[in-house]
């Protein structure tokens, strides 16, 4: 049987709004045969191509939003996508989105790639596993957005305003999650016990008074872990500042 003979067996059992993609037809021969079956097939007006590598029967009364797309898109590949830390960033008053006009952005587990949705460009914007754990939860969101917008420009009034709409439910699960932020970010959010450090330095003993940071509006209070180095030592700032990454 031709690979154009299997895919119309596979498409006759789909119910009529059923969406697919080239990657569920690979087990029907090999790529370079069933891409020229789905071009014939098309062609044919048997199956109707949305975007690349995408499809739906005709006359389907489904009509999949760009997010569905994108969806389907990412899970064919295996990958998963979430909302892009600049949306997140501009919907908290962080900073103005940098996506221009005719694109959308996700942040996802796989690699950079993109496809055309009529005059909408769709990015995958590759982020790390840590980041893609946080998703899209309020707490997670929030978390990206900071990161994000990095530590050269988040300040304790940052840290308020993006975190002023959250319960104290959701403040408690950020503070939970400090181990998924960096460490300059998790600063803001982790309350440390510890009121005073003694510790030798040569033969001299130095004592730090705890410094008490409180971030309007957010009840949040951080004492500095950190002691205080000796007059003429270098002290070298918490954190590095890595590329803006979704």
């Amino acid at each position: 049987m031709s690979a154009v003979s299997k895919v119309r067996a596979f498409i006759a059992k789909l119910d009529q709004d059923t969406i697919f993609t080239t990657r569920d037809l690979l087990t029907f021969g090999t790529r370079s045969a069933v891409d020229n079956a789905v071009y014939d097939l098309v062609k044919l007006q048997e199956i109707v191509r949305i975007v690349p590598g995408v499809f739906s029967l005709p006359g389907s009364q489904r009509k999949p939003t760009l997010k569905e797309l994108a969806i389907i898109k990412a899970k064919s590949f295996g990958h998963r996508i979430i909302k892009h830390a600049s949306y997140i960033a501009s919907e908290l008053g962080l900073e103005q989105s940098e996506v221009p006009d005719d694109e959308v952005w996700f942040a996802t587990s796989g690699s950079t790639s993109e496809f055309k949705f009529g005059d909408i460009t769709i990015k995958f914007k590759p982020t790390s596993t840590r980041k893609m754990r946080l998703g899209d939860t309020c707490a997670g969101q929030v978390i990206r957005a900071l990161n994000y917008v990095g530590w050269k420009e988040v300040t304790e009034h940052t840290v308020a305003v993006a975190t002023a709409h959250l319960s104290s439910r959701n403040m408690r699960r950020i503070q939970a999650l400090a181990s998924m932020m960096p460490a300059w970010l998790s600063s803001y959010f982790l309350e440390q016990e510890r009121s005073s450090l003694v510790y030798h330095q040569g033969t001299s003993l130095v004592r730090e008074e705890s410094i008490l940071y409180i971030v309007p509006n957010c009840r949040i209070m951080m004492r500095s872990a950190a002691p205080r180095a000796p007059s003429g030592s270098s002290r070298s700032r918490l954190g590095t500042g890595p590329g803006r990454s979704a």
